[in-house]
This record gives C-alpha cells, sequence and structure tokens, in this order.
C-alpha cells in the first residue's frame, strides 16, 4: 500500500491508501453559500459570550467570514 504523509499540528500522520483508490478523482460535495446564508449564520452565534475563533488555513473565504463577524461585533 501507498503511504502519504500529511501535517498534522506538530506531527506528520501516515496514511494507507489502497492502489485501487489513488486513480479516484475527490469532487467536493457541498455547495457555496451566499453572501446572505453566510450573515444568516452568523447573526445566529451568540457574541455576547466570550469565544475563542482559530484559524487553521487562511483564504479568501475565511478572509470574508472575519470581516463579517468584525462588522457584526461593531455594530452589537
Amino acid at each position: 500500500m501507498p503511504e502519504i504523509w500529511l501535517s498534522y499540528g506538530h506531527t506528520d500522520v501516515v496514511l494507507d491508501i489502497r492502489a485501487e483508490n489513488l486513480d479516484k478523482k475527490i469532487e467536493p460535495r457541498g455547495t457555496n453559500l451566499t453572501d446572505a446564508e453566510i450573515v444568516a449564520k452568523l447573526e445566529q452565534l451568540d457574541l455576547a459570550k466570550p469565544a475563542e475563533f482559530v484559524i487553521l488555513n487562511y483564504s479568501k473565504a475565511v478572509e470574508k467570514v472575519i470581516s463579517l463577524l468584525i462588522e457584526r461585533t461593531s455594530t452589537c
């Protein structure tokens, strides 16, 4: 079986993958949320309570959500 090593925090994790699974293409199954849907979900958060957000991977989408959170906290 081929091994694939993935970084996981400060360590590496080995994955054993069957050779017959290596030729399969993995496609995302989810749909992207619209801005209105993102805002609706963020409005459900209780920002009156202390919270910590950990960003594991930076992307434009993550930046957008953080910006929306900042906007929401400045209007509360």
